[in-house]
């Protein structure tokens, strides 16, 4: 605690017992102003949580507060002060603090040493004054008969040590002769010579020349440089860096950066393997391990269209339960492989009026920023569009519309026959199918 980023109002009591602080009371309505004191109350150098504050005026209550509230930031993060509210009528008179400790025994003043780094005094009551911060308290601190006046240690060490009965707020010159009754309330900076015999509730900022006998409860800055006998009780807080050996038991929250292909693939395998058809393990609903693929899903086909935390439908998790193994996909329109050369007639640009035939009638529309949303060109999905196709003309003797007499010959008789709706049963149309009946060499 840094004293010179709060005031200090030092107080040197001695314990007095003839008052009951259950009978404090007064009529703040009775004055005229107010004045606001945030204040940390220590009493022998600890810091009180609970207790009540009074101030006093010409012999007469003047504040009463018994809630003091810990501060969530800054400096003073984790302490716990005193929010009083001081009422009097004119400003300028002299203030007296008192404290009544939980056990019910109450600290009058015998003397006062005021050191406040503010710009109002905690001594004088000023109206509509506020001495004190959150982050800059006024630290008002009491002191048993005998005790001193301060909580700094000595300049040098005394010529005999003896241990206190709680830890000095830092460290003394020299070491005690003997171990203090209570250890400090964190580690020292640098580690003993030998590990404890039982974990540091933190870890050493640097890591003991050999290991504990048991883990400690938050990892060390370095390993060790001979391995714990034990693992740690838990996980590391956060992942390793590099991806997993084997897949993770729930998809990732959001999909990945790039596509794993390119394009699709000429045919897509069915949606299920027939031997890793299996519902997911791991899968539920509601975070609840109950509505699993078994035990809900099972109950009403609607749950099928329910989601996990992961947004994976219990149809794709549960394929077993909801039927949906062994259900081949659609496959696509066949592109051009080495030695054919057509036209697709499922692609399209946009829209579907803006197709192959639509490409055919200006060559511009061969160029790249022609692609359908799969990133699949014109000129690659209209070849013979495009003027693209390299193998020999020639029409195909095994290609038919509907029956095998409406074969490349039935095409060359009329030329509408050459339109994209006369296709065989693989969407392959007439005009790729049949170059020279319908003139696209």
């Amino acid at each position: 605690m840094s004293s010179s980023r709060a005031a200090l109002l030092a107080l040197v009591l001695s314990s007095a017992s003839a008052d009951d602080c259950s009978s404090w009371s007064f009529n703040a309505a009775a004055y005229a102003n107010t004045m606001t004191l945030t204040a940390l109350v220590e009493v022998d150098c600890v810091e009180q949580t609970a207790g009540v504050l009074m101030a006093e005026i010409d012999g007469d209550i003047h504040a009463l507060e018994d809630e003091p509230s810990e501060v969530p930031f800054g400096d003073y993060a984790g302490t716990y002060q005193y929010a009083a509210m001081v009422y009097n009528d004119d400003s300028g008179a002299a203030i007296t603090y008192f404290f009544c400790a939980d056990s019910g025994e109450i600290y009058s003043a015998t003397s006062v040493t005021a050191t406040v780094d503010d710009d109002e005094d905690a001594n004088v009551f000023t109206a509509n004054g506020s001495p004190g911060s959150a982050t800059s308290p006024i630290i008002i601190s009491f002191f048993n008969a005998g005790q001193g006046g301060s909580c700094a240690p000595t300049a040098a060490p005394t010529n005999s040590p003896a241990p206190t009965d709680a830890p000095t707020g830092a460290p003394t010159g020299a070491p005690t002769g003997a171990p203090s009754a209570a250890p400090t309330g964190t580690p020292s900076a640098i580690p003993s010579e030998l590990p404890t015999l039982e974990p540091t509730p933190s870890p050493t900022s640097e890591p003991t020349t050999a290991p504990t006998g048991a883990p400690t409860t938050a990892p060390t800055t370095a390993p060790t440089t001979a391995p714990t006998t034990a693992p740690t009780t838990a996980p590391t807080a956060a992942p390793t860096s590099a991806p997993t050996v084997a897949p993770t038991a729930a998809p990732t929250a959001a999909p990945t950066a790039a596509p794993s292909t390119a394009r699709p693939i000429p045919a897509p395998t069915s949606r299920h393997d027939e031997d890793e058809c299996a519902d997911s393990t791991s899968w539920h609903y509601k975070k609840k391990s109950k509505n699993n693929c078994e035990s809900y899903v099972s109950k009403k086909s609607k749950n099928c269209k329910k989601k996990d935390d992961f947004k994976v439908k219990a149809e794709a998790a549960c394929p077993l339960t909801c039927g949906t193994c062994e259900l081949p996909a659609p496959a696509p329109t066949p592109f051009p492989t080495d030695g054919e050369c057509f036209d697709s007639a499922s692609w399209y640009w946009k829209k579907s009026k803006y197709d192959c035939e639509y490409i055919a009638k200006k060559s511009k529309r061969c160029k790249s920023k022609y692609a359908d949303e799969h990133d699949v060109s014109s000129s690659d999905a209209c070849p013979v569009a495009c003027g693209e196709c390299e193998a020999a003309c020639a029409d195909s003797t095994s290609w038919y519309w509907k029956k095998s007499k409406c074969d490349c010959e039935y095409v060359a008789k009329k030329s509408k026959r050459c339109k994209s709706k006369y296709t065989d049963e693989s969407d392959v149309p007439s005009a790729g199918a049949c170059p020279v009946a319908c003139g696209t060499c």
